[in-house]
């Protein structure tokens, strides 16, 4: 019996092991005033084009980020993407449905802005950057924004800053995911 136990306990920790580890995400959203800051950042074995397939990937976010229910292109133009997109955030009770219009430019599959032409989030601007490193790409998100709805002092911030960990969380399991598919 103990032989058996012991030898199922070492299969576990071999196939434990087997299994590539999660990159670890540093992620913040803190608040100053009115304005919204957040900063997310994580290393990805991946290729950078692998990563730039999905930052640019607008109309296909609903598919693997929870949070967002639809992100349509309005159009294509000389100053960039036109989005509109609907979502919520919130823990338990305490939910926010956000419907608002992004302009995003893209620059030379490194960097992906985006600032708000209407919406709840006033003053949004954020920034996704990929920088290539040895054995894949560092991914790293800094935004920031005023808030057009009431934000709770307490759980109104914790329900923000789980939002919007999860959803950097959700963008980086699909860039993972893509880059474990062959090509």
């Amino acid at each position: 019996m103990y032989g058996r136990l012991l030898l199922a306990g070492t299969l576990f920790a071999v196939a434990a092991g087997a299994q590539e580890p999660r990159p670890e995400v540093t992620f913040s959203a803190s608040r100053e005033g009115e304005l919204v800051n957040v900063f997310g950042t994580v290393q990805l074995p991946v290729a950078p084009r692998i990563a730039w397939s999905v930052l640019t990937d607008y109309e296909g976010y609903p598919r693997f980020i929870s949070q967002v229910k639809e992100s349509r292109v309005i159009a294509r133009n000389d100053t960039g993407v036109v989005l509109q997109q609907r979502g919520e955030f919130g823990i338990l009770f305490l939910k926010q449905t956000l419907e608002s219009r992004l302009l995003v430019t893209e620059q030379a599959q490194r960097i992906v802005l985006a600032r708000s032409i209407e919406g709840p989030l006033r003053d949004f601007h954020g920034r996704y950057e990929l920088e290539p490193v040895p054995g894949g790409v560092r991914l790293t998100y800094h935004g920031r924004f005023v808030p057009d709805f009431d934000l709770p002092p307490f759980i109104g911030m914790a329900a923000l800053r789980y939002s919007l960990r999860k959803n950097f969380q959700e963008m980086t399991e699909e860039i993972m995911a893509r880059g474990q598919r062959p090509e």
